[in-house]
């Protein structure tokens, strides 16, 4: 097993992504263990880089935990979000329609710039559905999406509560480490390079 991204649940459960390496179809997997390791149930999966024509872009399954045990997982090929309960069924999905946003001809330098000259590059029109999901302390459901604010520094999220019900589309200029007791927390850089932890208080109206 090739494991990555693991988090825990209540019961000491272990959920993480495996890299599945096969000939025919190898795969990122999200699986759930016990505490012993022992293979309980899979819950989704996308494709690994095609190492033949590597695309810096590609969609990959993206997922977070609740703390009612919950699993809220999606692959961006499309705009669909599954919530799954403790025993890998899907008690919920999360439909949106969505515009496709294009890459820019910058973006593209920017990530292809220390990608050696050899490897042959696949390079799409568009953006994946979302970027990230991410779950607060009170099972809120962040979107990160590729749309900037008019800016330039920042992007949208797409926030959902609990049980996949939209409540709004908000900017943010940084990327959101950690959500606890009506507090955001990041790490943030200054003008010289240096990163630091910061924290913000969120009030919520809706």
């Amino acid at each position: 097993m090739d494991l990555m991204t693991t988090k825990i649940d209540s019961k000491r459960n272990i959920i993480s992504i495996d890299a599945v390496r096969e000939e025919e179809n190898s795969r990122y997997e999200l699986k759930k263990f016990d505490s012993d390791m022992n293979y309980l149930f899979s819950l989704g999966s996308s494709p690994l880089p095609d190492p033949s024509r590597f695309n810096p872009f590609m969609a990959v399954l993206r997922w977070d935990l609740t703390s009612t045990d919950q699993i809220v997982c999606g692959y961006p090929q499309t705009y669909e979000i599954k919530i799954y309960d403790s025993e890998g069924n899907v008690v919920r999905k999360i439909l949106k329609e969505h515009d496709p946003i294009e890459i820019t001809k910058e973006d593209i330098e920017e990530t292809t710039k220390s990608i050696p000259a050899q490897i042959e590059l696949s390079i799409p029109k568009y953006y994946s559905a979302f970027q990230r999901i991410s779950v607060d302390d009170e099972n809120r459901i962040y979107v990160l999406t590729w749309e900037r604010t008019t800016d330039g520094e920042g992007y949208y999220f797409y926030i959902f509560d609990s049980v996949g019900k939209y409540i709004a589309k908000i900017p943010l200029e940084f990327q959101p480490q950690a959500f606890k007791k009506s507090k955001l927390y990041t790490i943030e850089e200054d003008e010289e390079g240096y990163q630091y932890a910061k924290r913000y208080k969120v009030t919520w109206k809706y």
